[in-house]
């Protein structure tokens, strides 16, 4: 992790460097690298493909909360689980990517904002909700249905017990099917948004400017490694940034031996960014790191 933050570092002093003096040593120019091939290959090797697979992940998840709503038992509890983690750890390779309609959507807001608020999630189940809400969004994504799945209860039997013979069963299957239902509906719109005309806006965007692609993504980009990944995941919950250990604001809390595997999902992710590897593909194009090689 400490190369890639130094490489990420290395990176931003070079393109401030060329951009602030008129003096430039010699060697080639940054405007001499072919900005938007690199752009074509994050959009349609990366990007696109990995909010595609995401899509069928949560496509998936959805349909399983609708047959766990329809037939609470463990067998369908434990479906609806699997397919939550890896839908979950699919989402670690969509994370990074905070713009167009994600960031307009508050997309990664709305689905992974944690620790989640456990009485917000009982106080909307027992009454009324609007998860479009900014206020609402630590009581729904992945850590809500976290909660939901492996937090009411330790024992498997009474967490059952609050989707069959509880208090309020319809109110914990409906909240379930709203949260599964919101998360697939946003990622649609993800997708669609990309596939429907900003992947062509996106590469043609491939000036030097504060407002184009390269360096509106770069920005993006380290700023998740350094307070998403590396603080949010790893430097607060260990006490790092926090001043003592906050052991709760992990991700997949309730589910606790998963939290390691979504950090490692994710660095991997950022890695493959990093050096343009293909989505579900040993292959690579132009990248941040043949740009750096480059400069």
């Amino acid at each position: 992790m400490k190369i890639l933050h130094y490489l990420l570092f290395i990176f931003s002093l070079s393109l401030i460097a060329y951009a602030c003096t008129s003096d430039h040593p010699s060697g080639p120019e940054s405007s001499d690298f072919d900005r938007q091939e690199m752009l074509k290959n994050w959009a349609d090797n990366i990007i696109i493909p990995a909010f595609d697979s995401f899509k069928e992940e949560t496509a998936q998840l959805k349909t399983a909360a609708d047959g766990f709503t329809s037939n609470p038992t463990l067998e369908t509890l434990n479906n609806l689980r699997a397919t939550w983690e890896t839908a979950y750890l699919s989402f670690q390779h969509v994370y990074m990517f905070e713009v167009g309609a994600a960031m307009n959507l508050r997309y990664h807001d709305n689905l992974n904002i944690y620790p989640a608020d456990t009485e917000e999630i009982h106080k909307n189940i027992e009454g009324s909700y609007n998860l479009e809400l900014p206020s609402l969004n630590n009581s729904q994504g992945f850590p809500a249905l976290d909660y939901l799945l492996y937090g009411l209860s330790d024992a498997d039997s009474e967490l059952l017990s609050y989707y069959t013979t509880g208090e309020n069963p319809e109110g914990y299957r409906a909240y379930l099917t709203d949260l599964t239902t919101r998360i697939d509906d946003l990622t649609g719109q993800v997708l669609t948004f990309w596939e429907e005309g900003f992947r062509n806006e996106f590469i043609e965007n491939d000036g030097n400017g504060s407002n184009t692609s390269v360096d509106m993504m770069v920005n993006d980009y380290i700023f998740y490694y350094e307070k998403v990944l590396r603080a949010g995941k790893v430097g607060i919950p260990a006490g790092v940034f926090s001043g003592m250990p906050l052991s709760s604001h992990v991700e997949a809390y309730y589910r606790a031996d998963l939290s390691k595997a979504l950090l490692l999902e994710a660095l991997t992710a950022t890695q493959n960014f990093f050096n343009g590897k293909h989505f579900n593909s040993n292959e690579n194009g132009e990248s941040l790191s043949s740009y750096l090689d480059f400069l």
